[in-house]
């Protein structure tokens, strides 16, 4: 059943919402403030004027005087009048019984709708439920969250349509924004379909308005100062009144109670509180009462300490942690200030039992395994020092670590192991960062003053989780958020930002190509067969496989949780597989030595995954870990693929499937923006004996796998995790005659800078085809044959001083009687 007009005038709300449409709070403060300065200008004008009767020495001036004071008092006390009946009109606006649900949502069912919803429903022309939603502030915002301009909603609301609300209205329930913004979505497939237009479907819509929500929930609850939540942001006289003295700690400490960032709001998302909640536990025990925190980044152990810390200002912490202090300990600082063991341990004991004697500190080490190691610098074994602390009920210990330095140094001592027991950060997932992002991002939109879409702020944490490598999800986010803000503001007139912003900035920031595809960056894709294909001969299969792989991949349109592009090239030495990569790393991303390789007939024994990882034990990082954390989007050329060690196959095996790993210490590597190619020589027989039969060795793929799988050189889940196995067949006169004549035009190219030019004749690359290949090695003896013979007949001439600068070189077919020498012409002029 379709709500009406007068469906909505039976809520008990309903008057207050007529009254706030007619004089709402902003249109009061706009009054207040215009009345305050009249009034003020009036006292002012009254004393000047009777300041400048009383030196006038004019007849009846005491006449003029009282009759000047009486008008003059008469509209101050009508401005006054006016004054108080405004402030305690907007005393009742904000202290009404139906404000504070808006800040503490506890609406009655005789409510029917939240106040929010009412206003929407109230200022709908003709019932145009839609139309009143688009036109309401509540609905613009949500709106421009979502990306629309203003010209774009100006233009929907020409053709908006009329549209029902079946929304039942109920003493029994209230309907809230969400519900609303719901049936608007769901019963209007014009206003969905504009919406999908810009990437918002139903449940990133209802994200948006739950986002919006918040923020008219933060902004309520923060023009409320007499609540309990704004009281306890400003600190208590007494309260340092009931800690003990602890100046020497103090010196290296941070208490977090009393940072800004400890105030607690009932809007805020958290998603630490449940490790908060595992410390809150241990550290309320009688004894050994201490917390190893383990996190990736700084930041992660930092949100969790700050959970615990606001439950503690909020006061809702187990009794036995109510009155504590959490005191964030800088090891860093702490260690510089000393050389000496002797002096070091004096004040370690010193600030120890000054945490014991207050008996209410939380102390944090901020970096604990930093702390151990600087102590052993010092010759120090400092644990023994602390141990009789971490066993008092005085005193309660965190120490913070990051999950490297907890496996290389806490994790096999036994002494840590006893006294601590482990709290595991675990790093949140995308949809859980958004969250975050989306409720912190508003005090940096009010700072800079200009505001995220809600595209853009989903794009900055897929850009984060792509192409940035250090840190968290949630750190990478912000750091990003913070970076862009001041690139936005040096370009005029952009005040929201949107996905094509963040794209571009990412873009900027790494050399990736994001966003929407430029005109050049098209012209290359769409052409990118063709122009592997000058470089690769005879290889078009291949060709064709990349350059889809690629376009797919810029397009958006392949699997997210896989590499760009997986390909096994099989064929005999020679034929163009390791070119075919190095083509299509020259072709698109600009430069050939871009190519990153690795020759697997390096990782053959059993200590190759470890080298290709890292090693924990001897705490060297890995070769593939570094290599893909240093080029996070390129080509991944993995040489005499076949030749690898089964553990280092098996690795890949996770890489081609799910696009990453994990590297020694458990690190994530993000391995989604790169083309694997693996060449093998495997099969390779098998390849020439049907060529030889006459058969076409890409029509019998089939077979050739089999085989290959057959032998033992790989495993068949290996064999189907690649996109694509890619068949390269032997090349012919024909095909090596033109690889001849690509590799003496490179040659001709290099020899331009120096003056000389090289004449590439058709006789010349027959001849280096005919001698230079053969049907072992295919087209790559090519490259020593001009080398010896071409290159080295060029470098004599250029030393006997016969060949200068500015003249060409050509070989010939030569005279009779020296058919296995060349007839080398040296011309006047290039």
């Amino acid at each position: 059943m379709a709500i009406t007009r007068y469906d909505i005038t039976k809520s008990k709300i309903y008057p207050v919402i007529v009254l706030e449409h007619w004089l709402s709070i902003k249109t009061l403060n706009r009054l207040i403030g215009f009345l305050e300065s009249l009034f003020l200008a009036f006292i002012i004008v009254s004393l000047v004027g009777s300041m400048i009767l009383n030196k006038l020495n004019l007849a009846d001036v005491s006449y003029w005087n009282h009759q000047l004071w009486f008008k003059l008092l008469s509209l101050l006390c009508f401005v006054l009048g006016l004054l108080i009946i405004m402030f305690m009109f907007r005393t009742y606006l904000r202290s009404a019984y139906y404000f504070e649900n808006i800040v503490n949502n506890q609406y009655r069912g005789k409510d029917l709708y939240t106040f929010t919803v009412g206003r929407i429903l109230y200022s709908a022309p003709k019932e145009n439920w839609l139309r009143g939603f688009i036109l309401s502030a509540t609905g613009q915002t949500i709106l421009h969250r979502c990306g629309l301009t203003a010209e774009k909603i100006t233009d929907f609301l020409k053709t908006c349509p009329a549209g029902q609300l079946s929304l039942t209205l109920s003493a029994e329930r209230v309907i809230f924004l969400r519900e609303l913004a719901d049936a608007l979505y769901r019963e209007n497939e014009e206003f969905s379909r504009w919406l999908y237009s810009v990437g918002i479907g139903e449940t990133e819509f209802l994200q948006v308005v739950d986002w919006v929500v918040k923020g008219i929930e933060n902004d309520e609850l923060h023009d409320r100062f007499w609540r309990r939540e704004n009281l306890a942001r400003i600190g208590s006289l007494g309260r340092s009144w009931s800690y003990g003295l602890t100046p020497h700690l103090d010196l290296y400490s941070l208490d977090l109670l009393e940072q800004p960032a400890a105030q607690y709001s009932p809007y805020e998302v958290s998603f630490r509180r449940a490790e908060a909640a595992k410390i809150e536990n241990i550290l309320s025990r009688a004894s050994e009462a201490n917390v190893l925190l383990i996190g990736e980044s700084e930041s992660m152990r930092l949100d969790t300490l700050w959970a615990l810390a606001k439950e503690i200002k909020r006061g809702t912490i187990l009794p036995q942690l109510e009155h504590k202090r959490v005191l964030l300990f800088d090891s860093s600082l702490f260690l510089a200030g000393f050389k000496a063991r002797a002096d070091f341990e004096r004040e370690v004991i010193k600030i120890l039992d000054e945490a014991v004697a207050a008996g209410d500190v939380i102390l944090v080490f901020k970096d604990f395994a930093n702390f151990i190691q600087g102590a052993a610098s010092l010759q120090s074994q400092v644990f023994g020092l602390l141990d009789p602390y971490l066993l008092s009920s005085r005193l309660q210990v965190i120490a913070a670590v990051d999950t490297d330095k907890f496996h290389r140094i806490l994790e096999s001592r036994s002494e840590v192991m006893t006294r601590f027991e482990k709290v595991q950060i675990s790093e949140l997932t995308a949809e859980e960062t958004i969250a975050v992002i989306l409720s912190n991002v508003d005090d940096l939109e009010k700072q800079s003053g200009i505001s995220f879409s809600y595209q853009a702020l989903r794009q900055i944490v897929k850009n984060a989780d792509a192409y940035l490598t250090n840190g968290d999800l949630v750190e990478k986010s912000k750091s990003l958020i913070a970076e862009i803000v001041p690139w936005i503001l040096k370009q005029k007139g952009k005040i929201v930002v949107g996905i094509k912003e963040v794209d571009d900035y990412v873009s900027a920031k790494t050399n990736i190509p994001t966003g929407e595809i430029k005109e050049t960056e098209k012209e290359t894709l769409l052409n990118l067969d063709k122009i592997l294909q000058k470089r690769v001969i005879g290889q078009k299969q291949a060709v064709l496989a990349v350059a889809s792989a690629l376009k797919r991949a810029r397009a958006g349109v392949q699997n997210q949780s896989r590499p760009l592009g997986s390909f096994l090239f099989l064929g005999p030495t020679g034929v163009g597989k390791t070119e075919t990569a190095k083509a299509l790393t020259a072709a698109y991303f600009g430069e050939e030595n871009k190519l990153m390789r690795l020759d697997m007939t390096e990782y053959q024994d059993e200590g190759s995954l470890e080298r290709l990882i890292g090693s924990f034990s001897n705490d060297k990082p890995g070769t593939l870990t570094n290599l893909i954390r240093q080029n996070v989007f390129g080509v991944l050329l993995l040489d005499e693929f076949e030749k690898a060690h089964k553990d280092v196959m098996n690795l890949f095996l996770q890489v081609l499937d799910e696009g990453f790993f994990s590297d020694m210490n458990g690190k994530r590597v993000n391995a989604r923006n790169l083309i694997f190619i693996a060449t093998s020589n495997a099969g390779a027989a098998k390849i020439w004996d049907l060529l030889k039969a006459g058969q076409d060795p890409a029509e019998q793929k089939d077979e050739i796998i089999n085989l290959v799988v057959n032998q033992g050189d790989y495993k068949p889940e290996l064999l189907n995790r690649f996109d694509e196995i890619v068949i390269f067949r032997p090349l012919g006169p024909t095909e090596l005659k033109q690889i001849a004549d690509l590799m003496l035009k490179k040659l001709a190219k290099r020899l331009e800078p120096k003056g000389f030019h090289l004449v590439v004749n058709d006789y010349l690359a027959d001849r280096v085809s005919r001698e230079g290949a053969n049907e072992m090695f295919g087209a790559r003896p090519m490259n020593r044959y001009i080398q010896d013979k071409i290159e080295q007949a060029i470098a004599d001439k250029i030393i006997a001083g016969e060949l200068k600068a500015g003249m060409s070189v050509e070989f010939t077919q030569p005279v009779t009687g020296q058919i296995d020498q060349f007839n080398l012409v040296i011309h006047q002029g290039i």
